[in-house]
């Protein structure tokens, strides 16, 4: 059983990893989680850019629903937020998340 166990996990440390299409990033990330940086759940992302070298340039992301009242569709650019598995972190804590208001296309300035 140990041999066996063993031998399957070298054959992945043998096996090419594939590269993640920016498709499938998009796919990952839609509709996920969005957390500020200490821990809070504070919306779900709802579209995502991506630029022409592959990454996530910006995500928009609704926030402050409750019933529906207090909605908002922030968008946020590259550097104010950390893709990870299944998650979107923002690189602010929950109070500043008040701070930041959509303009009128619902996107919002960058943080200084």
């Amino acid at each position: 059983m140990l041999v066996a166990l063993v031998a399957a996990c070298l054959n992945l440390a043998h096996t090419p990893a594939h590269a993640v299409t920016p498709e499938q990033i998009t796919r990952e990330i839609m509709g996920a989680p969005v957390y500020v940086s200490d821990g809070h759940e504070v919306g779900q992302v709802v579209d995502v850019s991506m630029s022409g070298d592959g990454e996530v340039d910006a995500v928009r992301i609704r926030t402050g629903t409750f019933l529906g009242f207090g909605e908002q569709v922030l968008t946020l650019s590259r550097g104010n937020f950390t893709v990870l598995r299944g998650a979107v972190i923002l690189d602010l804590p929950a109070e500043a998340m008040e701070t930041l208001r959509p303009t009128p296309s619902g996107t919002t300035q960058d943080r200084e």
